[in-house]
């Protein structure tokens, strides 16, 4: 089973930090406070708090998201709970958008610590701007790469020769290893920067 997930791009790269983090019971208080607001706002939250109430404290599972997601598909035209950002809510709740952001953030969150805590990880999605960026950076990264493949291939050929002494080998060595050490350090921060 695959065990990746699409992460959109507005999600901050901290995120698995964040949710594992926060606590069950502080997301679903904060899912409460926003039905709280709703409530005040004259919208009937009462299918909302129902279910809500049936979430519990310890071993949250997928099902008990699925049963508000059902609940909260009452208002919205389209409701997406793989992107939030994607959904559309009814023009007569749109003076309650906020608060209906705030349950779906939450439910997105409760989501996330759930997958996370099974082992899943996440890809993102990256916008059009962000490929070419991303693009740059692993043409630059391969440019160093083949540099030092060069550089690799003078110095073992000066060694092989014998036409350079002990003093050179080891500084040409030295370079080597420190050359090496950027091209090491530069993968590790294309990789965190743009796939973790």
């Amino acid at each position: 089973m695959e065990k990746t997930f699409i992460l959109p791009d507005y999600i901050g790269d901290n995120i698995r930090r964040e949710v594992e983090r926060t606590s069950f019971p502080a997301m679903k208080e904060f899912v409460t406070d926003a039905c709280k607001a709703m409530n005040s706002d004259g919208i009937d939250t009462s299918t909302l708090d129902m279910v809500i109430a049936s979430i519990p404290k310890e071993s949250l599972q997928e099902e008990n998201i699925a049963l508000v997601y059902e609940a909260l598909e009452q208002y919205c035209d389209v409701l997406d709970k793989d992107d939030p950002k994607k959904t559309v809510y009814k023009k007569k709740y749109s003076h309650v958008a906020d608060h209906l952001d705030d349950i779906q953030s939450g439910l997105y969150n409760m989501m996330l610590k759930i997958k996370f805590a099974k082992g899943y990880d996440y890809s993102r999605i990256y916008v059009s701007s962000d490929i070419l960026e991303v693009r740059d950076q692993v043409w630059r990264f391969q440019r160093e790469i083949s540099d030092f493949k060069d550089l690799l291939h003078v110095v073992l050929e000066g060694i092989k020769s014998g036409s350079t002494g002990p003093d050179e080998n080891e500084n040409a060595l030295s370079s080597l290893y420190a050359q090496f050490e950027q091209i090491t350090d530069r993968g590790e921060e294309i990789k965190e920067e743009y796939f973790s």
